[in-house]
């Protein structure tokens, strides 16, 4: 029998996808899997869009479903992880999906790589109907270099530092490795930068050179024309730079210093209303 994989989807406002998102799990083809799913005080119908799937096909596939009042995407991820009973942790956006096949060649890595505690592959990105608009979310939509996930663990180590590019539900970490690094940090909400900074440090994350999953870009999450929404997002990456320095030493340590002061530059900036 295969590892058991447990995905986990903090659900928000997602009713037009949620059901799209459990599908493509369902779907997906891998052999013992597990969803752990939490509506975090969703307003627009996606717990009843959940209810009415897990009604439909909870013969076919072992779901947990808790509804809550909002607590903020870090609480849910930590609670579902508490909750998950799988040798590996799959975070999913109940907006995202699954490609088949994805879940097996990650979980084959890490059973072949034991020095890795967790491994992130690339996404297709589509749009609110699920056309296709990039076929690589990493390095088509964000336009970085593949020469630096491949290389080496420090290299990419670099990467996720200065040009971090890594969208949606592309990582499976090892349930053990995950808890080791206490999970996602309550007060970051840019918790994957957050997380993947934490991993690098200590260089148990990879890169699998393979798409795995697909990312949607819609009204919501293209909104980055939104100068309050630039403001605030540049504050918490501060935030997540400064607080995760002290996992650095050497060159990396230097380079996530500079890119605190980029950061630094760009939100002062903004309040002077100058362009970067």
């Amino acid at each position: 029998m295969e590892p058991l994989v447990s995905v986990i989807i903090p659900a928000y406002n997602h009713a037009s996808f949620v059901k799209e998102c459990l599908d493509s799990v369902l779907n997906e083809g891998y052999p013992n899997i597990e969803i752990v799913i939490i509506d975090d005080g969703s307003q627009d119908g996606t717990a009843e869009q959940i209810e009415r799937w897990i009604k439909d096909h909870d013969h076919e596939i072992p779901i947990k479903f808790i509804s809550q009042e909002n607590s903020g995407v870090s609480k849910v991820l930590n609670r579902c992880i508490a909750l998950a009973r799988g040798e590996y942790i799959l975070p999913l956006a109940s907006d995202d999906g699954l490609i088949s096949g994805g879940i097996a060649s990650r979980v084959n890595f890490l059973n072949a790589h034991h020095e890795y505690g967790a491994v992130f592959g690339d996404c297709m990105v589509v749009d609110n109907v699920g056309s296709k608009i990039f076929s690589s979310g990493i390095f088509e939509m964000h336009g970085v270099r593949k020469g630096g996930y491949l290389q080496s663990s420090h290299q990419l180590a670099k990467e996720i530092i200065w040009r971090w590019a890594v969208p949606g539900p592309v990582v499976i970490y090892r349930k053990s490795y995950l808890c080791s690094l206490g999970g996602f940090n309550n007060k970051r909400k840019v918790e994957d930068w957050d997380i993947y900074l934490r991993m690098v440090a200590d260089g148990r994350v990879a890169y699998l050179d393979e798409v795995v999953s697909y990312y949607r870009l819609h009204s919501f999450n293209a909104s980055k024309n939104n100068e309050s929404r630039v403001r605030r997002i540049h504050f918490e990456l501060l935030k997540t730079a400064f607080a995760n320095l002290s996992y650095f030493s050497g060159e990396l340590r230097f380079l996530l210093i500079k890119k605190t002061l980029v950061i630094l530059y760009i939100l002062l900036m903004s309040y002077f209303g100058k362009k970067i």
